[in-house]
């Protein structure tokens, strides 16, 4: 409102054209109601949570659904699912989860048995949100029975030495109602039944490092489900020998050039076995680094290794690449054998040598590799190089 001529006391007087003008302000809260001025739902309409909310559950796997809420307009309309599970046996509820979807149903996989699992929804629409349905509860059933071993050919526990002082276990899955949580390796005494330690695994496969050499190592394996059942009865006894110290030398080199691979590995001329090295520690000549496998059957009858070298490439290509031979290990030293290549990662012709090692290092010299053939040197080619 203006005045003139007067002042009140909420303003200033103001002198304008020989008037005294006084301006007062009155104050007023406009209250609306967002809901029904159609911020929220049509007029008359409360945004009210889900309707026939459903919970069944099917062994652990648990269904949630609920009625589709409607109100006649445009918006895009979500819903918005918790749980609680209580029954662990703790004073606070074991976990709460909110998971947000379209749909008008949920499923939960992966339960814990002997849990109470309550459900409630809300119904969501941008910038608002009903209350809470009241909950729906249902139980999961207990789960009593341990994990089950797999059967038939093939799913044994195998152990296999990777060096002289590391073997690895690996093993096939065990089946559970509720699902197996992890695994326990066992290390047995080799001449009786006792358990020596234990090891936890969560995958199907377990390393075990810093063994003695030439030492018999034996070890079973049981599983355990997501509710503690242990299996009563062990898998089958795996045991392995690790091989004495290295007693060859393993070289490789481009043809003409430099030996630049040299690692050293047991081998069991008397029984014959399988041989197997690995070495991540190797770099190609132009210093890539590069990962190789040396891998192998080993006749004693005939003294002769049928083997491979695989080669895995760490740079921005990618790529491997395999040299299958045969070396005859009736000498003490092999000279140069020529590879035949084949996978992705091209590169120069590969020879390898092996050689006796009889605790001296008067053969660990480098010499050159001898070319193969007349054909002329391919000069700095690295093993990895492409096309």
């Amino acid at each position: 409102s203006v005045h003139y001529g007067a002042k009140s006391d909420f303003g200033v007087e103001v002198d304008v054209l020989g008037f005294g003008i006084e301006a007062t302000m009155e104050l007023y809260k406009a209250e609306f109601p967002l809901r029904e001025a159609g911020f929220g739902c049509p007029e008359g309409a409360e945004l009210s949570p889900p309707a026939g909310l459903k919970v069944s559950e099917d062994g652990w796997v648990i269904d949630v659904s609920w009625d589709a809420w409607t109100y006649g307009g445009s918006r895009p309309v979500s819903y918005e699912v918790k749980y609680d599970i209580s029954g662990s046996g703790r004073a606070v509820d074991q976990l709460i989860v909110h998971k947000e979807t379209v749909d008008t149903s949920f499923r939960l996989e992966r339960t814990t048995p002997g849990r109470k699992y309550c459900f409630s929804v809300r119904t969501r629409v941008p910038d608002d949100e009903s209350r809470w349905s009241e909950q729906e509860c249902v139980n999961t059933p207990v789960d009593e029975d341990p994990p089950t071993a797999p059967t038939g050919p093939g799913t044994e526990v195998v152990a296999r030495a990777l060096s002289s002082s590391t073997v690895e276990l690996t093993w096939t899955a065990w089946s559970d109602k509720s699902g197996v949580s992890h695994y326990l390796v066992l290390w047995l005494d080799p001449r009786g039944t006792d358990v020596w330690d234990e090891y936890t695994a969560l995958g199907l496969s377990h390393e075990v490092p810093d063994l003695t050499p030439d030492t018999t190592y034996c070890y079973g394996v049981v599983a355990v489900d997501v509710v503690g059942n242990q299996s009563q009865e062990m898998s089958n006894r795996a045991c392995v020998t690790t091989p004495n110290e290295p007693n060859w030398r393993f070289r490789a080199a481009c043809t003409g050039q430099d030996y630049q691979i040299k690692q050293r590995f047991h081998l069991d001329e008397e029984s014959g076995n399988e041989v197997f090295a690995f070495n991540e520690n190797a770099q190609d000549y132009d210093g890539v680094q590069s990962n190789h496998a040396l891998t192998g059957s080993y006749d004693k009858a005939t003294s002769l290794l049928d083997g491979k070298v695989v080669w895995t490439f760490d740079d921005t290509l990618g790529g491997v690449r395999t040299d299958a031979f045969k070396a005859d290990l009736s000498s003490d030293d092999t000279g140069d054998i020529a590879t035949e290549k084949s996978g992705p990662a091209a590169g120069c012709d590969l020879v390898v040598r092996f050689d006796r090692l009889d605790g001296s290092e008067a053969s660990a010299s480098s010499p050159k590799a001898r070319p193969l053939s007349t054909a002329p040197s391919r000069g700095q080619e690295t093993i990895r190089r492409r096309p």
